[in-house]
């Protein structure tokens, strides 16, 4: 249940953003106006797939060559990074 939930807690924020400004929190990877390379996640593997999820909706599969069907676990390597320290815990 609580996995489900998940990329709600990335897709409010982009809403909201889109509401007030008009412009998305894009990430380069994904669209042809992002700014963000990378995001910061404490490995928790519901908050990256639920990420993974938020992203793919608002990603240009025409400027990634990602298609929209893709599965969210293919995608996390391509912009969440972890911490050398972390992946030794």
């Amino acid at each position: 249940m609580f996995r489900a939930r998940v990329p709600t807690f990335f897709d409010e924020p982009q809403h909201m953003k889109l509401l007030f400004t008009g412009r998305p929190i894009p990430f380069k990877r994904f669209v042809c106006s992002g700014q963000l390379l990378v995001t910061n996640l404490n490995m928790d593997t519901a908050q990256v797939l639920g990420l993974c999820h938020s992203v793919l909706k608002f990603s240009d599969p025409k400027y990634s060559g990602i298609p929209k069907q893709t599965n969210p676990e293919d995608m996390a390597p391509l912009f969440i990074k972890i911490c050398w320290r972390h992946t030794k815990e």
